[in-house]
């Protein structure tokens, strides 16, 4: 049992007692000691069920495609992919050039966690030149994710550049970029900006002051513009600048108001808006960037769907809803203004983004799985308004979904809902 040592913290007047809290203290000896006695502890309780525990882990196992491969997706000119090999612990991450069938391994984490206790890989970003990938790394466990740049053409990678980084953009000239650190409390809270060709300099263009709020920087799919949005749990506030002039000033979109959340997506000269402003389920409506402040709605508040996302592309918008509890998937068509949702199968179901990163494309991806169907990928055709699988995960020991049924069953609650 971990020895109690008491102490305490001064919250709002009021005294907090921890008897624990020296534990927080991770380098310190005793604590060590404590991990390492709970593990012997540990070992000698199951220590009985060693055989039991060995059958359900090799049950697991022999349910898992230990050789495996993702579905490709197109970005730009090449087709990436990450695949698993059988004894490896961690993925290959490769790519091809569209009209060739050569592959090249631009991240092997298995080559990476060589040394290594533990690994675990945070985000990816290709730049848009298709040249350089940045992604960030965990070798602690602590979730403490550090940056790291690769030529995908030489195969350099240049040595860890930024600490605790939480999410990261390029400059569409692919040469500078911006991310954002954590501070001490692991809140996201400062964003910075730096360049490929001096990496030691940085300047700091925004910082969170207020804790309630997490920062987040991304690129849009369209690569021409990096949006710095701030947001808690009730509220946001989003800051703009074009990607081709990374030196310059984000611009505040609208101030953050107490409840109203709001996302902004970018397709040509409109900046596309997600809002709640209007009502809880979220509405859509797009203003120029060259004639800020004049609305178009898109789609109204409406009181039985919700908009959980939308996904901007060159000629279209997939929007990812919520009506009667469960998720759908509908395009809107901008040439004609109308919408049309995706065809799904069952009532019960869970769907997913894919990997759609290129802005202009007649196909969407989506991850799509329920009680009886394993996960699966589609394809949409927005043109056609038809669905292909991809891949569906195989599901070992003779598993046929059509063996099994889902429904749903309503029953009336004392307010006369449903």
């Amino acid at each position: 049992m971990a020895p109690r040592k008491k102490t305490y913290k001064q919250n709002h007047g009021t005294r907090l007692y921890d008897f624990y809290s020296w534990m927080e203290q991770k380098k310190l000896p005793a604590v060590k000691k404590y991990l390492i006695d709970e593990n012997h502890y540990t070992e000698a309780m199951m220590a009985p069920s060693k055989r039991l525990q060995k059958k359900i882990y090799d049950e697991i196992i022999n349910r898992i495609e230990e050789d495996d491969s993702d579905v490709p997706y197109r970005h730009g000119d090449f087709v990436y992919y990450r695949r698993s090999k059988k004894g490896k612990d961690y993925k290959i991450y490769s790519r091809r050039h569209h009209s060739q069938r050569h592959e090249k391994v631009i991240l092997d984490c298995n080559q990476l966690s060589k040394g290594k206790n533990f690994l675990a890989i945070g985000l990816m970003s290709i730049s848009p030149s298709q040249k350089l990938l940045a992604y960030t790394l965990d070798f602690t466990g602590f979730r403490e994710y550090d940056l790291y740049i690769t030529d995908m053409i030489t195969g350099r990678t240049m040595k860890k550049l930024v600490q605790r980084i939480r999410s990261f953009a390029w400059a569409g000239d692919s040469q500078k970029f911006f991310y954002v650190t954590e501070d001490s409390t692991k809140r996201a809270s400062t964003v910075w900006r730096s360049s490929i060709a001096d990496y030691s300099n940085v300047e700091q263009i925004f910082q969170e002051k207020d804790k309630r709020f997490s920062v987040n920087v991304q690129l849009s799919r369209s690569r021409e513009m990096i949006f710095i949005t701030s947001s808690s749990a009730t509220a946001t506030e989003v800051r703009y600048l074009p990607a081709n002039n990374p030196l310059g000033t984000p611009k505040l979109f609208k101030r953050r108001r107490k409840g109203v959340e709001y996302f902004l997506d970018h397709g040509h000269d409109y900046l596309y808006v997600l809002s709640n402003d209007s009502g809880r389920n979220f509405r859509l409506y797009r203003e120029r960037c060259s004639a800020p402040g004049r609305q178009e709605e898109l789609i109204p508040h409406r009181a039985k769907v919700m908009i959980d996302d939308v996904e901007v592309f060159d000629g279209h918008i997939i929007l990812h809803e919520r009506a009667e509890g469960f998720p759908q998937i509908s395009m809107f068509n901008l040439d004609k203004g109308t919408s049309i949702n995706i065809p799904m199968t069952e009532g019960v179901r869970s769907i997913s983004h894919g990997m759609n990163l290129n802005f202009a494309t007649k196909y969407y991806q989506y991850i799509y799985q329920s009680y009886v169907t394993p996960s699966s990928t589609f394809q949409y055709d927005v043109t056609r308004n038809k669905t292909r699988l991809l891949k569906q995960k195989k599901i070992k020991n003779s598993y046929r979904s059509q063996d099994y049924h889902t429904e749903v069953v309503k029953a009336r609650a004392k307010d006369g809902t449903m």
